[in-house]
């Protein structure tokens, strides 16, 4: 992606245009669901890629509050907002930025990281 500001999809947007009306959760509760544990767990960013559907049933309660029947939802949702990202092209969010730094990062060399005037880079929540 080219991280065009015109492809970067906020909640405002999220709701708008890739929120599937016909979930049983409202569009806030997916997004969260979405941003803090799908693609943005810690689990998701240490193997590069969203939870599965079962990663994401097995969270703890006391890190996920939802019931499994409002998980299945809040990841049916996710697929329908994924494939919506995927089918556009040009279409991201934050988790999906941060995911590709990272990438970048692992796979650079020790000397263009040597080169780097950055010591450390701070993530918070992503928001």
């Amino acid at each position: 992606s080219s991280w065009g500001k015109s492809g970067r999809i906020d909640f405002t947007r999220f709701k708008l245009e890739c929120y599937n009306k016909s979930c049983t959760l409202g569009p806030l509760i997916v997004w969260s669901q979405i941003r803090s544990f799908i693609k943005g767990s810690i689990e998701a960013i240490k193997n590069g890629r969203p939870l599965t559907r079962e990663e994401y049933y097995e969270l703890g309660r006391n890190r996920c509050r939802l019931s499994r029947e409002q998980r299945e939802a809040a990841y049916s949702a996710y697929e329908y907002y994924q494939s919506i990202l995927d089918s556009q092209g040009e279409l991201w969010d934050d988790t999906d930025r941060m995911i590709q730094l990272l990438r970048c990062i692992r796979g650079a060399s020790a000397d263009a990281l040597a080169k780097l005037r950055v010591k450390k880079i701070y993530v918070d929540e992503i928001q």
